[in-house]
């Protein structure tokens, strides 16, 4: 059975593509762990399977190749609406936020963010943008962790 180092190489020679090094990144470690504890609080808190639950990579996936878009970190479907999770840790450029914000709203019937507290500047960027976009909910980091 061959590792899994040279399933890797041999998936980029296929594309054409040189290996890349792989960087473990200890922000990316906190943001995933925040993704799964907001997927555990939903299962646990608002009753969703997780089968109803789609993450990013899997939406990539489906993308196929071809320019990569923004997606959620999860997205729900739920007695037939769709949903999409965010956990945003860390301020992004204003007007990036509001494009994902923007977009989600048109690909989702509701959006859900998780950001680390109500004092942050995210949550303010998200509080102002639910006046035009009223299907979004704001959750702090700590609510979903404590469930």
């Amino acid at each position: 059975m061959p590792n899994i180092y040279s399933l890797a190489k041999a998936g980029f020679a296929v594309i054409g593509e040189k290996q890349r090094p792989h960087e473990i990144r200890v922000e990316q470690i906190r943001h995933d762990v925040a993704v799964l504890d907001t997927a555990i609080y939903l299962h646990r808190v608002k009753g969703i399977d997780f089968s109803q639950m789609t993450t990013e990579r899997e939406l990539h996936s489906q993308d196929g190749f071809g320019k990569r878009k923004h997606r959620p970190d999860f997205v729900i479907a739920h007695k037939g609406k769709k949903y999409s999770v965010e956990v945003e840790l860390s301020l992004k450029a204003k007007s990036r936020l509001e494009q994902n914000i923007k977009s989600n709203f048109m690909d989702y019937d509701h959006q859900i963010w998780v950001v680390p507290d109500k004092e942050c500047r995210i949550y303010q960027i998200l509080a102002d943008s639910r006046r035009q976009y009223p299907t979004m909910s704001i959750l702090g980091l700590e609510e979903v962790q404590k469930k």
